[in-house]
């Protein structure tokens, strides 16, 4: 009798990639089966390699998972570096742009000092040229009185000459004149009427004696005055002139400090303005140098953990594959009894529920009957057990109550479906 399989069509094939379908397995299985109530033992086939699958499948994700760490590292990298690019381009136009505001803004600063030290120099000129306007002729007027004393008194001029004086110049004077004649007719006024005598002769000579003598020292004491006052108004115009030429030094003088200082303050501005760059330069540097830094060590974590998790799931596999081996050897006094317990309960009263029933550990398959939700009921023996009778179902022919075990064969959680698992009398 041929093995019917009425369930198998709501098997899910994406349960399990890695091993054959429950229709694979029965069809296989139906190749041997014999005619009565059992079926022929199946020769061996060969059992795929669970363990070396999953590893490869959580090699390739961890390898995946490391280039995706690395990729992002690398752009994390890249756009970290662009954007210190950037800055540094920012800082360095910055640092540009304020040397250049700083040097005109020192040259603007130079040339007014310069423009207003020149003015006030103007203005220091112009005063001392009017002061000269002023003073000059009283200046020239007492030295032409200085040479017409050394004329009269016959020493050298500020010429170095002796210029003989002429008396008639002193006799042309108006007012020389008309005191004489004043004088004369007075005297003659007084002798009118009388014979000329030698005293009044006597009194005329003497008159204009006198009177020329008189308007000598007069003439003398004119042309002191003048050039007294002539002397005075060079002294003015000298003192002017010093203190001219000191306003116009001291004017340059401040207006070269002035220049000098702005020079300075610009040299410090500039000197700070690229201490300054320098200094954000190196923090942009230090600061992308420790964020590098820092994700470089993220992403080595992230990897070591990887790698850790991956050798772990490895060991945890093994360790379920080894436990899952040593089970199925335990088979004397009853392969289904030593795994998994006895189908009324275990020595602590708890009801077994989920047991292996994966196809690929049976032989002896036969199916004996259908259940009222439609599962299929076979009769059956464990491959590696002794000669014990089960009854139950296929997993791969009930997915909403199977599972994997960790060494990678289906089990089934009997409490979810109408059909019990029992050993057949």
């Amino acid at each position: 009798m041929r093995i019917r399989n009425t369930s198998i069509d709501r098997f899910n094939p994406e349960w399990d990639t890695h091993l054959m379908s429950g229709r694979e397995e029965l069809d296989y299985m139906n190749q041997y089966s014999g005619g009565g109530s059992t079926t022929q033992a199946a020769p061996p086939k060969p059992k795929p390699n669970i363990y070396d699958s999953i590893m490869k499948d959580l090699t390739a994700a961890n390898s995946q998972a490391t280039a995706s760490i690395d990729q992002s590292l690398h752009a994390a990298a890249g756009a970290m570096a662009h954007a210190q690019m950037q800055a540094a381009a920012q800082i360095k136009a910055g640092m540009k742009a304020a040397a250049k505001a700083t040097i005109e803004a020192a040259k603007i600063g130079a040339k007014a000092i310069m423009d207003a030290a020149e003015l006030a120099d103007e203005t220091v000129r112009e005063f001392w040229a009017k002061t000269n306007d002023i003073l000059m002729p009283i200046i020239d007027l007492g030295g032409y009185a200085m040479d017409d004393m050394a004329s009269m008194l016959g020493i050298p001029n500020k010429d170095g000459e002796i210029v003989p004086y002429d008396f008639n110049d002193l006799k042309e004077d108006p007012g020389y004149q008309f005191q004489l004649n004043e004088g004369q007719t007075t005297l003659q006024s007084q002798f009118s009427g009388q014979h000329l005598s030698g005293a009044s002769t006597k009194a005329t000579i003497e008159y204009g004696q006198n009177f020329a003598a008189n308007r000598w020292q007069q003439r003398m004491q004119e042309l002191g005055f003048l050039a007294q006052v002539g002397a005075q108004a060079g002294d003015t115009l000298a003192q002017q002139a010093t203190m001219t030429g000191a306003q116009a030094a001291a004017n340059q003088i401040r207006a070269g400090e002035m220049v000098a200082q702005l020079q300075s303050n610009k040299g410090n501005q500039l000197a700070n303005i690229y201490t300054q760059g320098g200094i954000a330069q190196g923090q942009i540097t230090a600061s992308g140098g420790e964020t590098l830094a820092g994700m470089m060590y993220g992403a080595g974590m992230e990897k070591a953990g990887l790698i850790s998790g991956l050798a772990t799931a490895g060991a945890n596999i093994k360790l379920s594959m080894y436990q899952a081996q040593q089970q199925k050897k335990a088979s004397s006094g009853g392969f289904f009894k030593k795994i998994l317990g006895t189908v009324a309960g275990a020595a602590t009263g708890a009801a077994v529920k989920s047991f292996m029933s994966d196809i690929r550990l049976k032989k002896d398959i036969t199916r004996v009957g259908t259940s009222p939700d439609g599962h299929s009921i076979y009769n059956f023996r464990y491959i590696d057990g002794d000669e014990t009778m089960y009854q139950g179902v296929m997993a791969q022919e009930v997915p909403e109550a199977a599972h994997f075990n960790p060494a990678g064969y289906w089990m089934v959680d009997y409490s979810k479906i109408d059909v019990d698992m029992r050993e057949v009398v």
